[in-house]
């Protein structure tokens, strides 16, 4: 399972979402979205990045 995590950008330019491959937090996978002006555009861009990995995992079944 994959966590998701939606921050200020580290400029404080918008908002970046940040995946973790543990509830911890403390493990990234090495993706983040691109920057956003809102969480919802975050949010949005998460549920595709969602999507994306469970049509890879069906794909590979």
């Amino acid at each position: 399972m994959r966590y998701y995590d939606i921050q200020s950008h580290p400029q404080g330019l918008g908002y970046i979402a940040i995946e973790y491959k543990d509830s911890a937090r403390t493990k990234k996978t090495g993706w983040k979205s691109q920057n956003h002006c809102s969480q919802e555009l975050c949010e949005t861009e998460v549920n595709l990045r969602k999507a994306f990995i469970r049509k890879k995992e069906e794909q590979s079944k």
